[in-house]
């Protein structure tokens, strides 16, 4: 209870199998400040409600929660993860359940957050191009360790490369028109 002061949590999975409206599940993001039999204030629900009008989803305050679509839904989480403004936010596979489009909305979302709120932000993600355009510095594990960091600012693509190539195998760098990186497979 004392970490979850300082951390807010985006699982990967977050099963919910029962009707909840979308209030209720944002609004599980202050459980970890509340007594066990204490109720939401109306400060918390004004909050609530503040947080859905400015990511867009206010028409979906009273909405089941099983009904959104998944790029809803996981917009949804990111404000229940939001909502305490804790000085750091751990995210598990954010992007995992969405298609190509959300994913990049969903880590530029995350962007903005980090950015605006001038928290710290750290992301359990996959995807290695996804990690270069929107991390400032990566950590990369194999086997439970960690085998390579990158800074993504400072670091220049051969030296990233050869780190990818630590993790991912035969690999190489693309240089988008726009100076992005993105890590294929090599032929």
């Amino acid at each position: 209870k004392e970490m979850a002061k300082f951390i807010s949590f985006m699982p990967q999975i977050f099963e919910v199998t029962y009707p909840t409206t979308v209030e209720e599940i944002i609004l599980m993001g202050f459980n970890p400040d509340m007594g066990i039999f204490q109720n939401y204030s109306r400060k918390m629900k004004d909050q609530v409600k503040k947080e859905l009008e400015s990511f867009g989803l206010e028409e979906y305050r009273h909405r089941d929660f099983l009904t959104l679509s998944e790029g809803q839904k996981q917009k949804v989480r990111l404000i229940r993860s939001l909502i305490r403004e804790t000085p750091v936010l751990v995210f598990d596979e954010p992007e995992s359940t969405l298609d190509f489009m959300v994913r990049h909305d969903m880590m530029e979302l995350i962007l903005a957050q980090t950015k605006m709120r001038n928290c710290i932000s750290l992301l359990v993600i996959h995807d290695p191009s996804l990690a270069l355009r929107y991390a400032d510095k990566i950590h990369m594990f194999k086997d439970g360790q960690v085998v390579a960091s990158i800074d993504v600012k400072e670091e220049d693509a051969v030296d990233i490369e050869s780190k990818m190539r630590l993790v991912y195998g035969d690999v190489e760098l693309i240089k988008t028109s726009d100076g992005k990186l993105l890590v294929d497979k090599k032929n």
